[in-house]
């Protein structure tokens, strides 16, 4: 038997033969968080696997993945061969799963991960050995009665060097498998099948179903992120409380550089108690859906200002061109929110606090009163830079609205004096700006300037000069066909907006990864040579596989104690995706 379906048969094995004395009931209602304490660390969850698979290998950029020597290209690079190994074992597991029809028939319904906080001691640094300790996998089979027919059909006792045992735990039969040295314990109960390296940890899974522990499926947190994700093909659950908890702990215990920061910036997310991802392949879009909830009265007063913003519906969405890469806008970057945190890194930075009192003594405004000249509205579009400019980096525009005009335009104008930069004025349409007259090309232009209640900064005039256009013509991004196809609500209520054209941005990186290698080359030719095996064999069959996702749209807003960010992504350049 080939060793890509080694563990694969050996499984089924242990599955069918634990099949024999289990009953199942098809029409109880068991959830595979049923199985997980809720005191887990991560939860994922795979429905429909085997069509995510059959999706996979459908799609045109698959035939990209494929037909990459990962191996050959890391043997060329001098990669070491212990790491050769571990890619080896990972391709041969991926091969196994889109090719393997014992594969699909474990793996077909649901399948799920969890990782388990230690039940023993653990002073280990290796993630690897981390997970294999921690991580126990629930199972619900597509047809679960016919495994023992498949494991029957391609069963070898003499190859697959197989050593199988039984314990009893409690009322349940835990198989014990040994193979070619990994250990590995499973059980079966009812339809489901939960596996683990560490039988301490299946012992903690099954007193979870058995009612001894405390199961995810009744944390409050997490059927609060469930109920707001209907009947997903992929869920993500981090108990955000659960895990900063335990973090804390690990840290605390442990010496390290900036310990202190790291504690506090745990600290920071108090109040925050679950984080939630859901995802469904539609056709030729895939929606997406994240959640992130909080306790408003635990909460820091920092974040509780930013989830307290009302939704309103943006007053910006003509800021933009008739083709974009990327375009944002946001209510929530309220300026006077960051004084606290302005005024606190003040505090303990001096060098900071420096430049406070010189900025305070040029504009005759301390930091409180610079914010408050700012509105609660933003907006940033980004192009790619034209195809023959030199150096090819993006062109980009900030929008921000103004409280109070003149003043701002006040300050501008005292900073600009005392530090005497060389700038030129320039004028289009209804917009007065200034910009760097030692600029070398379009794209590399700082520039800034008003127009109406709006103050602007960004680095190229062409781009101002189409927004402009563009705003002038009444055309909004509601308006682009590409962005009608994956419209998630841009004209309702809402915090913020988010667009991006896939294929502008990795035709993008594309470019700007080939010219940093031409300046590799001139540091170092071994350096660049590797660099530039890996681009052409690895990286760039990659991001070409990206480009089957052509634009993403999504748009986040608060509840009175959530954060939901929805998203809808086109894949229709996917030419071979199955409608």
């Amino acid at each position: 038997m080939k060793m890509k379906a080694f563990i694969t048969v050996a499984i089924i094995f242990t599955i069918a033969v634990s099949l024999r004395s289990v009953r199942i009931h098809p029409d109880k209602n068991i959830e595979l968080t049923d199985f997980i304490p809720d005191t887990s660390l991560l939860y994922f969850e795979q429905r429909n696997g085997s069509n995510a698979l059959a999706q996979s290998a459908a799609s045109r950029s698959d035939n990209n993945l494929e037909s990459i020597d990962y191996v050959g290209v890391a043997q060329e690079v001098g990669l070491q061969d212990d790491s050769i190994a571990v890619m080896k074992k990972y391709l041969d597991f991926y091969k196994t799963a889109t090719e393997d029809p014992q594969f699909d028939a474990i793996f077909g319904k649901r399948l799920s991960f969890a990782v388990m906080q230690p039940v023993d001691a653990f002073a280990g640094t290796d993630i690897m050995e981390f997970l294999r300790g921690h991580v126990v996998a629930v199972v619900e089979p597509e047809y679960p009665l016919e495994w023992l027919e498949i494991a029957e059909k391609h069963y070898d006792k003499q190859t697959t060097e197989l050593i199988l045992q039984s314990l009893q735990y409690g009322n349940h039969l835990i198989k014990r498998v040994i193979l070619k040295d990994e250990l590995f314990f499973l059980v079966a109960i009812d339809r489901f099948f939960v596996i683990s390296q560490n039988e301490k940890q299946l012992h903690l899974c099954i007193d979870t179903f058995d009612g001894k522990q405390p199961s995810l499926s009744n944390d409050r947190d997490f059927q609060e992120i469930n109920k707001n994700i209907a009947d997903p093909d992929r869920l993500v659950y981090v108990p955000m409380k659960t895990a900063r908890e335990f973090f804390s702990s690990l840290f605390e215990a442990h010496s390290f550089p900036n310990k202190d920061v790291l504690l506090k910036d745990l600290q920071s997310t108090i109040g925050f108690t679950g984080f939630g991802y859901g995802a469904w392949r539609k056709h030729s879009q895939i929606e997406e859906k994240v959640l992130i909830h909080f306790e408003k009265s635990e909460i820091n007063a920092f974040a509780k200002r930013y989830v307290e913003t009302p939704q309103v519906e943006s007053s910006m969405l003509s800021l933009v061109t008739d083709d974009p890469m990327i375009f944002y806008w946001s209510n929530t970057l309220n300026f006077k929110h960051f004084l606290m945190y302005i005024e606190d890194g003040a505090r303990q930075d001096p060098r900071l606090a420096e430049f406070l009192t010189r900025l305070e003594a040029v504009t005759g405004k301390d930091a409180a009163e610079t914010f408050a000249l700012f509105g609660e509205e933003v907006s940033l579009i980004i192009e790619p830079a034209p195809a023959d400019d030199l150096f090819p980096f993006p062109l980009g525009a900030f929008f921000i609205k103004v409280e109070k005009v003149d003043e701002l335009k006040d300050t501008m104008e005292k900073l600009l004096q005392r530090y005497n930069l060389p700038m030129k004025k320039g004028e289009y349409g209804p917009a007065m700006y200034s910009y760097w007259s030692l600029s070398p090309q379009d794209g590399l232009l700082p520039l800034y300037g008003f127009w109406n209640n709006l103050f602007f900064f960004g680095n190229s005039s062409n781009l101002l000069h189409k927004v402009i256009d563009t705003k002038l013509s009444e055309y909004s991004l509601a308006d682009i066909e590409e962005v009608q196809k994956i419209d998630p609500g841009l004209n309702r209520k809402g915090n913020s907006i988010t667009y991006m054209n896939n294929i502008h941005l990795i035709t993008m990186i594309k470019n700007f990864l080939e010219v940093l290698g031409t300046f590799v080359a001139i540091e170092d030719r071994e350096i660049a040579l590797k660099a530039g095996v890996l681009l052409k064999k690895i990286v760039n069959p990659l991001l070409d596989r990206a480009m089957m996702y052509n634009a993403s749209v999504s748009r986040s807003h608060f509840t009175p104690d959530m954060l939901v960010i929805d998203s809808i992504t086109d894949i229709s350049g996917n030419t071979r995706s199955k409608e």
